[in-house]
């Protein structure tokens, strides 16, 4: 038999060197991803539907529909309930990676749009960017699975996560105000702060839920891994 460290390692007393466990791409799909991105279609799609439903029409004079303060640089409280529910996306695509990330952010509200929204598939041409825009941020956000799988505690997953929603928004928010104004021709320099400065605190709102979730999700994994070890 040749000689190899191994030998030399056992027959000095120590602990023979063990293969480096190779840890599984987060790229991937796998069950338990499909599951978790189809309970994410039903909620996400429920949420969206319940906005259509019983919100009134995008044209309503309603308080709804009008900035905070009665300025422009404040979303409304739908603007802020849409926010709330990207927290939501992105807490599932942390979670579970981020194409799942990508899809909740692109299906139920593209699905929701044309189904439900008075004006049709008129309202999904006239906003496409924001629609791109936030499938992208569901997408970069979910980036944190991928960049934390098996190898961080979950504070850490927390403050990673927080930062890549903290860039996805600034970049989500710079992107669709920068659109909207080349698209529908509004250079005013006041405009594009107001409509930065809207989108931006809307989209702020995303965090709240995200860092909820995930406080309580992580609290349930571990309370489950503590009755685990102690029962083993």
């Amino acid at each position: 038999m040749p000689y190899t460290p191994m030998m030399n390692y056992g027959a000095m007393g120590y602990a023979p060197l063990t293969p480096r466990l190779t840890r599984k791409s987060g790229w991937g799909l796998d069950k338990k991803q499909l599951i978790a991105m189809v309970v994410g279609l039903i909620i996400v799609g429920a949420i969206q539907f319940a906005n259509y439903k019983f919100t009134p029409g995008m044209n309503s004079q309603s308080a709804f529909f009008q900035p905070l303060g009665n300025s422009f640089y404040f979303p409304s409280l739908y603007s802020i309930s849409l926010g709330l529910l990207l927290g939501i996306i992105f807490f599932f695509g942390v979670k579970f990676g981020p194409w799942v990330g990508l899809i909740l952010a692109l299906i139920p509200p593209v699905a929701a749009c044309i189904l439900f929204d008075p004006r049709g598939a008129g309202a999904l041409l006239t906003f496409w960017y924001e629609y791109a825009a936030d499938a992208f941020a569901g997408f970069f956000v979910g980036i944190t699975f991928v960049i934390t799988k098996d190898r961080y505690k979950a504070s850490m997953v927390i403050l990673i996560a927080f930062g890549m929603s903290m860039v996805a928004i600034i970049i989500d928010s710079i992107a669709i105000t920068v659109v909207d104004a080349l698209y529908n021709l509004r250079y005013a320099l006041p405009y594009f702060l107001s409509s930065l400065s809207a989108v931006f605190l809307a989209s702020l709102c995303s965090l709240v839920p995200l860092i909820v979730l995930l406080f309580i999700s992580e609290k349930i994994i571990g309370k489950r891994t503590r009755s685990t070890n102690n029962n083993g």
